[in-house]
């Protein structure tokens, strides 16, 4: 064996293996992280538009309440203008 430099030029070179996993380890974790980003994205979304949903039923209840209330003041009102 030749020496360059003090270090074995054998010893400095990857295997196969190491080979592998050094690239297929970090490109794994990266999928996986990918694909959780995508999970929460979804995710987020269904709650804004779950959200959405209930903006609309607040309003929906809100216009009805409003609805009857004018109703009994315009009673009322014409109560007061009929004395």
């Amino acid at each position: 064996m030749s020496l360059t430099n003090g270090h074995n030029k054998r010893a400095s070179r990857l295997t196969d293996t190491q080979r592998y996993l050094a690239i297929g380890i970090p490109s794994a974790l990266f999928a996986l992280n990918f694909v959780a980003v995508l999970a929460a994205a979804f995710w987020q979304a269904k709650r804004f538009e779950d959200m959405g949903t209930r903006f609309d039923d607040l309003r929906d209840w809100f216009k009805a309440e409003l609805g009857r209330v004018e109703g009994v003041l315009g009673a009322k009102i014409d109560g007061l203008t009929v004395r």
